[in-house]
């Protein structure tokens, strides 16, 4: 009997350390991930060296977005987009950084089968154009990866890069709104602090008289946020989705995948206990068992 309960005190204890290593260890990884930067460089190769980047100190989740649009012609090249060092699958070219990232400039050779494709910014509330549209050059049946144009004080409204199969006359469209503005009044000071495309909270103005909310909200130090949940998507293939031409938002799936990514993994080392546990009522089934046995 007392080697029963010996048997089962060291699989309890051993289950207990389990679960609780694990739950250290995602814990620090995503702890000690966060508090590093990261590098991106950007290859182009002997055609376009002058392409050549290195950007350092990049904060984990920050943005980046490669120097060269999809379509930009050199020589008797073309750039068909960006793919990570030693691939030629392309990529979105603006992305969220969690780690080291190495980029080459995928190439196509200019032949006689090229189209013409155009590139539009619109405000989506208001349908002027916040840029002057650019042309760029692709062969016939490409589908090049798109990226935004970053503009001030506007964020796109459905997604940071668009792909779709191109033929001459294509034309892509990135529909932008306001960015997100929280505005904090505390004390007669007003803070204006307009949020960026990760959703980073950058201070812009502040003013210490009372223009927003007035003196009663000044002295209540009320926090007024004007904020809007939808974050663009990564990439939306345009062969396969319309994007409204109106101000109508595209349901994101990039917080849904995200969300559900966190979730799957913060259950981890729950999964894991779970599966300790199992193992120890097994353990426990089979002993008794044998006990029983012994005694018959």
């Amino acid at each position: 009997m007392k080697k029963f309960r010996r048997v089962l005190a060291f699989a309890l204890a051993s289950a207990l350390i389990f679960a609780m290593s694990g739950m250290s260890v995602l814990a620090a990884d995503s702890f000690n991930r966060e508090q590093y930067t990261y590098t991106v460089t950007l290859s182009g190769g002997n055609i376009a060296p002058e392409l050549n980047e290195t950007k350092s100190e990049i904060a984990y989740g920050d943005s980046y977005s490669a120097n060269v649009a999809a379509g930009t012609e050199f020589g008797d090249y073309y750039v068909r987009g960006v793919a990570y060092a030693g691939t030629t699958d392309l990529i979105p070219g603006s992305f969220t950084v969690t780690e080291d990232t190495d980029l080459v400039v995928v190439w196509g050779v200019k032949s006689d089968n090229m189209a013409t494709y155009t590139v539009r910014y619109i405000n989506a509330e208001t349908g002027e154009e916040l840029l002057d549209s650019k042309t760029y050059t692709g062969k016939d049946g490409d589908k090049p990866i798109v990226s935004y144009e970053y503009i001030e004080d506007f964020t796109p409204r459905d997604a940071y890069n668009l792909t779709g199969t191109i033929t001459s006359g294509t034309v892509f469209t990135f529909y932008y709104v306001p960015r997100e503005v929280e505005t904090t009044v505390v004390t007669g000071e007003t803070t204006i602090n307009y949020r960026n495309v990760q959703g980073e909270t950058t201070e812009d103005d502040t003013d210490n008289g009372n223009n927003a909310g007035g003196g009663d909200n000044a002295q209540g130090g009320d926090n007024q946020t004007i904020d809007d949940t939808q974050t663009p998507r990564d990439l939306i293939d345009v062969d396969e989705e319309d994007i409204p031409t109106d101000n109508t938002k595209l349901d994101s799936d990039s917080d849904s995948d995200s969300a559900s990514a966190a979730v799957a993994t913060s259950k981890l080392p729950y999964i894991g206990g779970g599966v300790a546990v199992a193992a120890i009522l097994l353990l426990i089934l089979a002993l008794s068992k044998k006990k029983r046995n012994g005694n018959a």
